[in-house]
């Protein structure tokens, strides 16, 4: 039997997984690890440490699977999305990694609006520009770490790197790539003005491929550290939102996900690029050539119930949720901003810093902990009233990510969005969307819809929202809608006097 390999690079943990044809999952395992943040708004990681979880994940699930490496048929990956990897020309790391949810780069995202012009941006990249992305990180990097900017050889994405221990290959592909903010989604080619603007060429960038394609074997002295043979086809893999998406069943415009991880996004495939002339939302190209999805993004989803479980000193999920449910809807009237490192869609701001308003004497830790999820949830409600603007309402809602193992925060969602929920029983869907382009890769599946068919099916019964529920959130949710502007300046201020402190 031929057997499919996902691995999983996310921001918190990295996931491998190895399965069968049919999405029988044989082996799992996960590594965790830290963010480190030196400075407020900092957000790096050591891509040293995902090879090291790359190479622990790989060899425990082979020892669990009691597999042969041979039968490995193909392995992908899946990775977090806008990172920012550096190599020499040595092929040699420069730096940390700068992560997605970094906010050091706000004055370098309003001088690159005003140097590359707002209907250059529209029409090119289709994206606003943001914090946390490689073309903003690069232009910072420029002006405050000129001698490491100066050894910059080759860019890669997180996946990338791992993709490239393995196999020796630079590669990247077309969901990645558009991330960046750095590659015409329209043209399909890196853009050279934006390279231009920020003093680089695109002989620095990597070759773009589709998810799907075949780029390699595994390099002998990998081969020998990870335990994978060389007869195992290694295919390009993609970002993680494309990864889920397809872990998900989500192949085409119809069907859509919500995902609740570290950050948040909702995620809905499009006929075609979508313009954005609001600058608020995204739009990215898919896992093959031709196909793109329009997305919104928050930065701090599940984070935010790690920061509240920090807090309490509760560290078990399995607790904060029985916490959130003793609480009632509403959370006896106090609301949770999640903007704890800025925010994406809509504010598109990284100064905002998060609050909870109408605290009284009676408020409790269940409150805390629930108004926490449905602070969260607001948030991605915000982010998909702001993508169904310009893309239409999908007919099928699935909900995905580390979330969806909280009954009481499903609920919540449902309730919030308006919305019923279908939840996929795959687990770990972006390692196993990873698996299902391995396998179009290998030829085990003829294309990524039949991949889908054979692994992805849902709950028999979707999460439905409570009709009472729906009425009490409706107005909580035009109060949250309210604070971001009557709070905006007075986040931005105490952010700024954070930094401040942070360098005295």
């Amino acid at each position: 039997m031929d057997y499919l390999m996902g691995i999983d690079l996310g921001t918190s943990s990295l996931k491998t997984l190895i399965m069968e044809r049919n999405g029988k999952i044989i082996a799992l395992s996960k590594c965790r690890y830290d963010v480190q943040s030196p400075m407020p708004g900092y957000m790096e990681q050591d891509p040293k440490i995902w090879w090291q979880a790359c190479v622990q994940t790989i060899r425990d699930c082979l020892y669990k699977s009691g597999i042969n490496s041979d039968e490995i048929a193909s392995l992908g990956f899946s990775g977090q999305m806008h990172g920012l990897v550096l190599l020499d020309n040595k092929k040699e790391l420069i730096r940390p990694a700068i992560l997605h949810n970094d906010a050091r780069s706000g004055d370098e995202v309003k001088e690159l609006y005003e140097l590359l012009g707002m209907k250059n941006i529209q029409e090119h990249l289709m994206n606003p520009l943001f914090t946390g992305s490689q073309i903003t990180s690069l232009y910072w990097m420029k002006k405050n770490e000129v001698r490491q900017f100066r050894k910059i050889r080759y860019i890669l994405s997180p996946k990338d790197y791992l993709l490239f221990r393995l196999t020796g290959v630079i590669c990247t592909d077309y969901s990645d790539a558009s991330a960046t903010l750095l590659y015409d989604i329209k043209e399909n080619r890196w853009w050279k003005k934006a390279l231009e603007c920020i003093g680089l060429s695109d002989l620095r960038m990597a070759p773009v491929q589709e998810s799907i394609i075949s780029v390699g074997k595994v390099l002998e002295a990998a081969g020998e550290e990870t335990g994978i043979s060389k007869k195992t086809v290694v295919c390009v893999g993609g970002g993680d939102q494309v990864m889920q998406a397809l872990g998900n069943g989500v192949v085409e415009p119809g069907k859509a996900t919500v995902t609740i991880g570290s950050s948040g996004q909702i995620f809905i495939p499009t006929d075609c690029p979508v313009g954005n002339p609001n600058y608020n939302m995204h739009t990215f190209c898919g896992a093959q050539e031709n196909t793109w999805f329009s997305m919104g993004a928050i930065l701090s989803a599940g984070l935010s119930l790690k920061w509240a479980g920090s807090v309490l000193e509760v560290n078990d999920f399995a607790e904060l949720s029985r916490r959130a449910e003793l609480a009632p809807a509403g959370s006896g009237g106090i609301l949770f901003l999640p903007y704890l490192n800025g925010e994406r869609t809509p504010h598109m701001n990284p100064m905002l810093r998060g609050g909870i308003l109408g605290l009284n004497t009676k408020t409790g830790t269940n409150d805390f902990v629930r108004s926490v999820m449905e602070g969260v949830a607001f948030a991605l409600r915000e982010a998909m009233e702001t993508c169904l603007q310009i893309t239409p309402d999908p007919t099928l809602w699935i909900a995905s990510g580390g979330g969806t193992q909280s009954n009481i925060w499903m609920e919540i969602l449902a309730d919030i969005l308006g919305k019923p929920l279908y939840i996929s029983k795959v687990e770990e869907n972006a390692a196993v969307g990873a698996a299902i382009t391995a396998g179009v890769g290998a030829g085990v599946y003829r294309n990524l819809k039949e991949g889908c068919k054979e692994v992805v099916s849902y709950q028999p019964d979707p999460v439905v929202p409570d009709v009472e529920r729906i009425k009490q959130y409706e107005e909580l949710y035009q109060i949250f809608k309210e604070s971001y502007t009557a709070n905006k300046m007075g986040l931005e201020k105490l952010s700024q006097i954070q930094r401040r402190d942070q360098d005295a």
